[in-house]
C-alpha cells in the first residue's frame, strides 16, 4: 500500500487498447507514464488476494449478527443487559446503513483528491474496527452496544473496505467483473462460515471471550494487507511551483441513460433482496415449524450457492463466453437480467407456492427455493464490474471520463438505500399479511412480503431496456 515512485519512460509503453479501456486512468495521466500491466501479473493477483482476505474482518461480524440477539435475550446468557434485548436488532440495520451509505463518499475521495491518504484511512479503519469489538465486550446496555457494534464498528469496516477495494479498480480494467466476483464469492463464504463459528464460540467460550477471539482474528487477517497492496496509478505530479495538482472528479456520466437505469435497477433489486434474508428463517419456523437450528440452515442453503454464482456471473459480465449458455458472450444488460429473473421466478413459483401447513412438500419447496434464489440473487452484485465498464465505455464514446472508483461506491450506496427502504417496507408488508385465499404461502402472513420480493427482483432486470434502446 506504500506510495512507490514511478519512473517516467522516454517513450510511451502503455498499450493503446488499455488506454481506451480505462479512459479515467490514462487520459488524465500522461501517456508517457510507464504503468504496470493491468488484469494480470503478480501484483494484480496479490491485490486480489489481499482484498479477498479482508472480507473476513469487514463482513464477518455483520453477516453473523443474527446469532447475537438470540444470545442477548437468553436468560442463561452471561450478558445481562439493562434494557430489553429485543431492541438490539437495530444494531445490524445501523451497521449496514452506515457502511453502504458511506461508501460513495469514501470511494469518491480516495479515488481522486485524497489518494495519498489511503494507507492512513486503512490503518484508522483497522484500529476502529478492532477497538470497537473489544470495547463492546464490556457493554452492559443497548446504547453502548449500538455505539460500539453499530456505529464505530461500521465506520471502521467502511474505511477498511474502501481503502483496500479501491486498488481492484486500478489493477483490473477489462476483468473487473472477474475480480469483483472473486471478492464477492469470498464474502459469501464468510457469510456461510462466520455465523456457524460465532454460534459455536458463544456456546462454548461465552460472549466476552468470543469477541476477544474475533478481534484477534481480525488483526491476523488485516496484517498482510499493507504488504500486499500496491498503487498502480501514481500520485498526481507536482507543478513547477511545487503546488499539488489533483484530478478533478467528472460527473458527466450522470447525463446518460445508462447510469440512472442501472442505479434504479440495483436499488429496487436490493430492496427485494433483503426480504428473504430477513424473513426466510422466520417463515420456516412459523409456517413449517422448523426448530431454530433448522431455520438458520435455510439461510446457509441460500448463501452457499452464491459463492459459485459470483465465480460464474462475474466473468460473464466481463464478456467472457459462457459454456452453459451456448458458448456465447452476453451483454451486461442481458447478464443482469438473467440474474434478476433467475431470482424472481423461484420467489413466485417456489416460495409463494409453498404450502402454508408443515407438509414434507413444503420443506422440499422451501429448500429448493433457497438454493435457486441464493444462486441468482447472490450473483447480482457480481455484475457491477460489467456495469462500470459499460458506463465507462459510454463516457469514452462521448469523449468524457468516468471515475470507476466513484461508480463502484455509488453502486454500493444504491444498495444501501435499497436495503433500508426494503427493511422499512418489510415491516409494513407484514401488516398487509395474506394475498388471496388458498392453502399456499401467498395466503399466509408473509404473502405481501413474497409478492413484493418477487416483483422487486424482476425489476432488477430493468437494465435490459438499455440494450433495447440501443437497438
Amino acid at each position: 500500500m506504500a506510495d512507490l515512485p514511478v519512473e517516467i519512460a522516454s517513450t510511451p509503453t502503455t498499450d493503446e487498447h488499455e488506454l481506451r479501456a480505462s479512459a479515467l486512468e490514462h487520459r488524465e495521466l500522461s501517456t508517457d507514464l510507464e504503468l504496470p500491466p493491468a488484469d494480470g501479473g503478480r501484483q494484480a493477483h496479490l491485490t486480489l488476494l489481499a482484498c479477498s482476505i479482508l472480507q473476513v474482518p469487514v463482513w464477518g461480524f455483520s453477516m453473523s449478527y443474527g446469532v447475537f440477539p438470540e444470545y442477548y435475550t437468553n436468560p442463561k446468557s452471561s450478558l445481562q443487559l439493562s434494557s430489553s434485548g429485543s431492541s438490539t436488532g437495530a444494531i445490524g440495520t445501523t451497521f449496514n446503513g452506515i457502511v453502504y451509505l458511506s461508501m460513495p463518499v469514501l470511494f469518491g475521495l480516495l479515488a481522486r483528491r485524497f489518494t495519498r491518504f489511503r494507507l492512513h484511512t486503512f490503518l484508522t479503519g483497522t484500529f476502529l474496527a478492532i477497538a470497537s469489538i473489544v470495547a463492546s465486550a464490556f457493554a452492559n446496555n443497548v446504547s453502548t452496544l449500538m455505539a460500539t457494534q453499530g456505529v464505530l464498528q461500521a465506520s471502521g469496516a467502511t474505511m477498511l473496505y474502501t481503502a483496500s477495494t479501491i486498488y481492484i479498480d486500478e489493477w483490473f480494467i477489462q476483468r473487473k467483473g472477474f475480480a469483483y466476483g472473486i471478492t464477492l464469492a469470498t464474502k459469501s463464504a464468510v457469510g456461510v462460515a462466520a455465523p456457524l463459528a460465532f454460534s459455536a464460540m458463544l456456546t462454548h467460550i461465552g460472549y466476552r471471550a468470543t469477541l476477544f477471539t474475533w478481534a484477534g482474528i481480525m488483526a491476523v487477517t488485516v496484517l498482510p494487507a499493507p504488504f500486499l497492496l500496491r498503487r498502480r496509478i501514481p500520485l498526481s505530479t507536482s507543478s513547477p511551483t511545487g503546488e499539488r495538482h489533483y484530478r478533478r472528479t467528472s460527473w458527466s456520466f450522470l447525463r446518460h441513460a445508462t447510469f440512472p437505469i442501472f442505479m434504479l435497477a440495483n436499488m429496487i433489486f436490493s430492496a427485494s433482496y433483503g426480504i428473504p434474508q430477513t424473513y426466510l428463517a422466520s417463515f420456516a419456523a412459523s409456517t413449517l415449524h422448523f426448530n431454530p437450528s433448522n431455520s438458520a440452515l435455510t439461510l446457509v442453503a441460500a448463501n452457499v450457492p452464491s459463492i459459485f454464482a459470483s465465480l460464474w456471473i462475474g466473468p460473464l459480465s466481463d464478456g467472457e463466453k459462457s459454456r452453459i449458455i451456448g458458448g456465447r458472450r452476453m451483454s451486461i444488460g442481458a447478464v443482469s437480467t438473467l440474474s434478476a429473473l433467475g431470482a424472481a421466478i423461484p420467489i413466485f413459483l417456489l416460495w409463494g407456492m409453498t404450502p402454508s401447513t408443515p407438509y414434507a412438500a413444503g420443506v422440499v419447496l422451501l429448500v429448493l427455493f433457497a438454493m435457486i434464489w441464493g444462486f441468482f440473487a447472490g450473483g447480482y452484485s457480481s455484475t457491477w464490474g460489467g456495469v462500470i465498464k459499460q458506463i465507462s465505455k459510454e463516457a469514452d464514446e462521448h469523449n468524457e471520463v468516468a471515475d470507476t472508483g466513484l461508480l463502484f461506491g455509488l453502486m454500493n450506496g444504491a444498495r444501501g438505500i435499497g436495503y433500508i427502504a426494503g427493511g422499512l417496507l418489510g415491516v409494513e408488508l407484514m401488516d398487509v399479511g395474506s394475498i388471496g385465499q388458498s392453502a399456499l404461502a401467498y395466503s399466509g402472513p408473509f404473502g405481501g412480503l413474497i409478492l413484493f420480493s418477487g416483483c422487486g427482483a424482476a425489476v432488477g432486470g430493468l437494465s435490459v431496456l438499455i440494450q433495447a434502446r440501443r437497438r
